[in-house]
This record gives structure tokens, sequence and C-alpha cells, in this order.
């Protein structure tokens, strides 16, 4: 499904996508292999906000440049 996401984006012309998920400075192991996940398909981080969804559960902003 996200390749599909990815590719369907790509044909809009969108410039970049981007996914939250939980950050690694409030560590989980589940997060943790959804962050590997994401890294492998080609995102990167952008930023991690201990703020956005509290300090107890950092959100982390991945970003994928389409075009």
């Amino acid at each position: 499904m996200t390749q599909a996401a990815i590719d369907d984006c790509r044909l809009r012309q969108v410039r970049w996508l981007h996914v939250k998920t939980r950050g690694p400075s409030t560590y989980d192991d589940d997060y943790e292999r959804t962050r590997r996940f994401y890294q492998a398909m080609g995102f990167e981080p952008l930023y991690e906000s201990l703020t956005e969804w509290g300090p107890d559960d950092a959100a982390l902003v991945l970003v994928l440049r389409l075009i």
C-alpha cells in the first residue's frame, strides 16, 4: 500500500510526502520497526517534537522527496 501511495503522489506531481510516527526519544520496539520500514522506503527524518504529542510520546516526522 505504501508504494501505491508513493506512485500515486508521483503521478500527481506531489513533491514531498511525509509520515508521522513515534520518535526515538520515547523508545518503543514496535515503533523502531516502523521507523526502519519508512527509512527503507527512502523516508528521512525531518524533525522530532516532544511538544506535539507530549513529552512522553515524541512525534517524528519523516519526509520523502518524490520529484
